[in-house]
């Protein structure tokens, strides 16, 4: 077929919500720790139920963006951990912190306008 965005099935309500509140949460998780867990908890725990649905790419970016967002303040937290180290680990922590952040306001505008966060190759066929 054409090189079109792929059809998506219309989501429940609901499972809306529940993405709006995993961005929530790891908005929160910026500040504190428990709600960035809570927030991956959810995810992996709702993620079936958006399967075929502009959701599922909602899903996947919210999980990557703490995994990969912990990855990267866990290497900050050790460089600065070293003396050599913490010149480059205070600005990757920072930008770490951004970067999270970036994910977090992309992700919940898309969710706003019912779109998917990225179009992926891998679903819809």
């Amino acid at each position: 077929m054409g090189g079109g965005a792929p059809a998506y099935t219309s989501p429940a309500r609901s499972l809306v919500a529940t993405a709006r509140l995993i961005y929530g949460l790891l908005a929160l998780g910026l500040l504190l720790v428990i709600p960035g867990i809570v927030a991956v908890i959810i995810g992996y725990v709702q993620r079936s139920k958006a399967h075929g649905t502009f959701l599922e790419l909602h899903f996947r970016w919210q999980l990557r963006t703490f995994w990969f967002g912990l990855l990267w303040l866990v290497t900050a937290v050790a460089l600065m951990g070293t003396g050599i180290g913490a010149p480059v680990g205070l600005p990757l922590c920072f930008g770490t912190y951004l970067w999270v952040g970036y994910r977090i306001v992309r992700g919940w505008r898309a969710l706003g306008r019912q779109e998917p966060v990225f179009l992926s190759r891998g679903l819809g066929g």
